[in-house]
């Protein structure tokens, strides 16, 4: 039963879709986040194998204009006690999974663009807590989000690092873009890297973290602060 997450990072489809002959409202942040956060997460979580989830939110500044989350503002990180419930039809059936009810998909799926992967975990750490007299929360209130051919041994860059809350590493499994509600094999187009690392970290600890990504840069970087919490987040 590998334990693992969905990874979710979504943005608004650009340029936008002209929308006004279809008589279908221009899709707002605004209107995308409460679609998301007050529906979309709450009935995914609802559902028996992913009992929880963390809603994460562009930090800013950004430290580079590069940055995946400067493109990519939102991600969502699911939990999942055992991946392989992605194969099953009660998740299957999930809106965006499956063909969502017109309304939906015209006001929300064909304005926005989904990066959705699977990824089993393999490494798990709390971070050090050298930098206080009193035990640290486990949960950061940013996060790194880092795609690497090396998971393991990047993540253990951070092990040590003074305002580090936890370190996580995976394996990715499977992974897909939904753009416009066209989707394609994400794995398949060469552009991910096999792991990802998420490094969550307290107020003050954003420069040391910044420091030991540098020159792990070649594959995805997102910097994100925390927006909201589902479920009861391990």
């Amino acid at each position: 039963m590998p334990k693992g997450i969905i990874w979710v990072s979504s943005r608004l489809s650009h340029p936008p879709v002209d929308q006004a002959r279809e008589g279908v409202p221009a899709l707002t942040p605004e209107r995308f986040c409460d679609w998301y956060e007050n529906t979309h997460i709450q009935e995914v979580t609802a559902l028996k194998g992913v009992p929880a989830a963390v809603r994460w939110e562009a930090a800013h500044p950004q430290p580079s204009p590069s940055a995946w989350s400067v493109a990519a503002p939102w991600l969502t990180i699911y939990e999942m006690p055992d991946i392989s419930y992605r194969d099953t039809a009660e998740f299957k059936g999930l809106d965006g999974q499956s063909p969502p009810k017109d309304a939906l998909l015209h006001e929300i799926f064909e304005q926005a663009r989904f990066d959705t992967r699977f990824y089993e975990e393999t490494f798990s750490s709390h971070g050090s807590e050298s930098d206080s007299s009193t035990p640290l929360p486990k949960e950061g209130k940013y996060v790194l989000s880092l795609s690497t051919s090396e998971p393991e041994a990047t993540a253990r860059l951070f092990d040590g690092v003074r305002g580090v809350r936890r370190l996580r590493a995976f394996r990715v499994q499977a992974g897909t873009t939904l753009e416009r509600f066209v989707r394609r094999d994400a794995l398949g187009e060469g552009g991910i890297k096999g792991g990802l690392v998420v490094v969550e970290f307290g107020e003050g600890a954003g420069e040391r973290v910044s420091e030991v990504v540098k020159g792990e840069e070649d594959g995805e970087v997102g910097w994100y602060v925390r927006k909201r919490e589902y479920g009861e987040v391990q």
